[in-house]
């Protein structure tokens, strides 16, 4: 499809069918996890790493696009009690997030996302070099909806991520630019689980 868009005078037409194409198959990516709402399991059971790897899989088109480096680390996984529909709207809304910011940011060569699965503290770090988030956005960002920096953004996502996350003994939090686990100092996500 690449080819096409380069040689053709009307790129720009194959550019947006190739966007639609993409954005269809993360739904069907997604669709599979949707298997699991219908069901109304008494214990749901996610693995982890799973998850992720679908998540990473679904936006492998865009990753790819934006040059995006991704180091995944964590040679053990874990199982949480939650839904795999749900644990996926959590990561699939953070790397969204990640993806988007790394997107515009101006260093092509330098864009690059961490995902470091801990099962020993039964948590998830996700960390992007992109901009570094405001202040008075960390202090709002998970206490209600429509808090956004994004200038098309309806500020629902994160929130959303952490009401799911509040419902299955979980908790989504910002790691400081100065601590360990905040691989590039940046934008620094901790996903974690009692």
């Amino acid at each position: 499809m690449r080819a096409l868009e380069e040689k053709m005078p009307f790129n720009i037409y194959v550019k947006a069918i190739r966007q639609i194409v993409d954005g269809l198959r993360n739904e069907v990516a997604f669709l599979g996890v949707a298997r699991y709402v219908r069901r109304v399991e008494e214990h749901p059971k996610a693995a982890v790493s799973d998850v992720i790897k679908m998540t990473l899989g679904a936006h492998g088109e865009d990753i790819k696009e934006n040059e995006i480096q991704v180091e995944y680390s964590g040679s053990e996984d874990f199982t949480v009690e939650v839904s795999a529909a749900s644990l996926s709207q959590v990561f699939d809304n953070v790397i969204s997030n990640a993806i988007y910011w790394l997107s515009v940011k101006s260093e092509i060569g330098d864009r690059k996302l961490a995902i470091t699965v801990d099962p020993k503290n039964k948590s998830v770090v996700i960390s992007n070099n992109g901009a570094v988030i405001a202040h008075n956005i960390k202090q709002a960002l998970f206490k209600g909806p429509f808090v956004t920096s994004k200038p098309d953004g309806r500020g629902l996502g994160m929130f959303i991520c952490s009401e799911i996350l509040k419902r299955n003994h979980g908790m989504i939090q910002f790691l400081p630019e100065n601590d360990s686990r905040n691989t590039y100092g940046s934008a620094s996500f901790m996903i974690s689980f009692h």
